[in-house]
């Protein structure tokens, strides 16, 4: 099956979709935590080695990294809202960070929300669909939906999904809070006091990709945002801990196929 890498440059986004016979054409990862809230279908969610068929109303938890994709039933409308983010958007507000690491504490999730839960939800996902262009209102009420899915979470809250390792969930958050692109799995195993193999086999496990693929996917993310904020190349090469501006244009060619010059040029030109 074919697996490809998606690129979601915002560090928060949402969409909305309402269709029939919708279906993911092949498996994606991305750096983001993922939030599917499915009001209407019938589902076949993969993630990894996971497979899980269920109905809506559903939840559906997706860990930054792993492979995953949803096939739906033709034979039903399917209506869901997507929400995407980084941890590090949270970086002030140790709570809510720790209400993420609760809620994706699996490669996968599902959890059936009461009718009651799913109203709630959706008064606060409908104007976080509309605040695209505004990340600070998008932050408070991704926090405001984070804190009803943790006070209302039941006993035997996930209801399929295998468990992540708790430390790997660590590890994502302690890459995104202190990320370089110089760091190395022997320090990160060091810190976490595991061996850089049991780190690098959980590590592949739990999120479908190497340490070393991951760091350098959220470095590109990263220049990538800053480089659209209209920070010059040089600054974005220093911000992210590049030992000079021609290692950081290499190593951004290498993975974006063009150079950040070029980026920026194309991006300014779709605007």
């Amino acid at each position: 099956m074919k697996r490809e890498h998606c690129e979601l440059e915002a560090i928060i986004c949402a969409d909305y979709l309402r269709c029939r016979g919708y279906g993911m054409p092949c498996e994606h990862n991305h750096t983001h935590y993922e939030i599917s809230v499915v009001t209407e279908g019938r589902l076949t969610i993969s993630n990894n080695n996971d497979s899980i068929e269920t109905e809506a109303p559903c939840i559906i938890f997706h860990f930054p990294g792993t492979f995953h994709r949803v096939l739906t039933d033709p034979e039903f409308e399917y209506e869901r809202y997507n929400i995407h983010y980084k941890a590090d958007i949270f970086r002030s507000y140790p709570a809510i960070l720790a209400d993420t690491e609760r809620l994706f504490s699996s490669n996968v999730a599902v959890i059936h929300p009461e009718r009651d839960t799913l109203d709630e939800l959706l008064y606060y996902i409908r104007p976080l669909m509309r605040a695209r262009y505004d990340d600070e209102k998008a932050t408070a009420l991704l926090g405001v939906i984070l804190n009803i899915l943790k006070s209302s979470r039941p006993e035997g809250f996930y209801s399929h999904g295998k468990p992540s390792g708790s430390y790997i969930n660590g590890i994502v958050r302690y890459i995104s809070e202190n990320l370089s692109p110089v760091m190395t799995a022997e320090e990160i195993a060091s810190d976490f006091f595991v061996s850089r193999a049991k780190l690098a086999a959980d590590f592949k496990r739990e999120t479908g990709m190497t340490l070393k693929q991951y760091v350098e996917l959220l470095c590109l993310e990263r220049a990538k945002l800053a480089l659209t904020s209209g920070k010059s190349v040089q600054a974005v090469a220093i911000e992210l801990g590049y030992t000079n501006p021609g290692t950081f244009i290499r190593s951004f060619k290498k993975l974006a196929g063009v150079t950040p010059g070029a980026y920026t040029q194309n991006a300014y030109k779709k605007e």
